[in-house]
């Protein structure tokens, strides 16, 4: 319509007025169709809290399967630049068109989010508008990502390797800071927490955080056991950061990885708990108590990968401190001498 009006510059002042009536009203058409729809939007359909949770976990187990696929490419690459066996030219492709599939992938999460309605809980619209943003946010996320490998120029392949890990770290900070877990933001509501549970799709969630070897947890951070764990069996899944100043069983004092590059056959319980045992009582025992294992009052426990994590690529180690006598304390046990 603008171009028009400047093609009729020299017509008569009349034919100009007709036209930015015309201008005018088409305008004001489609501002009322805008407010209509998103008025419209921003009135969803109440639905019961178990569809609504059921529908969101949904999205986000399709997504889980897009992004253990991206995490199998990005090693496959690293591997790949690292043995030579793979060009640079093509190691970028693969990984821009992996990511690719990520901003897809999370992209259908925010629609399933959009089009689940509004669990028909208390602020259940307070709800569903703060967890949208929290998912749009994880979205900002891969679209980065994306744009960063899409600004990488194929150089050497060590110089490649080390700019797609430092890349690789960049996403990582960023998930950090959003949340590792993302449905921790709605296990915060009691009336969505108990649908959580009891969703499978929910639990394939759950299963995703734990093979990916994506925890929420750092060296330094204390944590609490929830449910019916103890501290002879454990997950990750059964613990809960608290401040260190609280009563705590357990504080993070090693996260490492296995050296195991991609694609590695699984080597078998006693293998991973052997090195396990050596990463977690050797010489980061002492630097972080202050005191060697043998004669420290604390014991040491670690969690790594089953065989089905390990075929996820999942190579993640923790190193988990408390006390031998089984109770409670509160402080740090770094450079505490116990």
């Amino acid at each position: 319509m603008t171009r028009t009006r400047e093609r009729n510059e020299t017509d008569r002042f009349g034919k100009r007025a007709w036209l930015r009536h015309v201008v005018v009203v088409c305008i004001g058409a489609v501002a009322i169709a805008t407010i209509d729809a998103t008025a419209a939007i921003a009135q969803p359909k109440p639905v019961p809290p178990q569809r609504w949770v059921r529908q969101v976990c949904s999205g986000w187990s399709k997504y889980a399967d897009v992004d253990t696929a991206a995490f199998a490419s990005v090693d496959g690459v690293l591997s790949g630049l690292q043995a030579g066996d793979l060009k640079p030219k093509k190691a970028l492709e693969r990984l821009i068109r992996s990511q690719e599939k990520r901003v897809d992938g999370i992209s259908d999460v925010v629609l399933a989010v959009q089009n689940s309605g509004t669990p028909s809980t208390t602020s259940g619209a307070d709800i569903r508008r703060a967890y949208l943003d929290t998912v749009k946010q994880y979205r900002s996320v891969e679209t980065q990502q994306l744009g960063e490998y899409q600004k990488l120029a194929p150089s050497a392949p060590d110089e490649l390797r080390l700019a797609v890990q430092g890349a690789e770290g960049r996403r990582s900070d960023r998930i950090d800071t959003i949340g590792y877990d993302p449905l921790e933001q709605l296990k915060s509501s009691s009336e969505l927490a108990p649908a959580i549970d009891g969703a499978a799709a929910c639990g394939d969630v759950a299963e995703w955080i734990d093979l990916s070897g994506l925890s929420d947890y750092r060296v330094g951070q204390c944590l609490k056991l929830n449910g019916n764990a103890t501290l002879h069996s454990f997950e990750l899944r059964d613990t809960e950061e608290v401040a260190c100043t609280e009563p705590h069983p357990l504080e993070v004092f090693v996260q490492t990885q296995f050296p195991n590059p991609a694609g590695d056959p699984y080597p078998g319980d006693a293998a991973l708990q052997a090195f396990a045992e050596n990463q977690c009582t050797g010489g980061a025992f002492a630097d972080y108590v202050g005191r060697d294992f043998d004669s420290s009052s604390l014991d040491a426990h670690s969690l790594y990968p089953d065989d089905q994590g390990w075929k996820a690529n999942n190579r993640e180690l923790l190193c988990i401190l408390s006390p031998t006598n089984g109770e409670p304390t509160t402080g740090s046990a770094r450079a505490s001498g116990r």
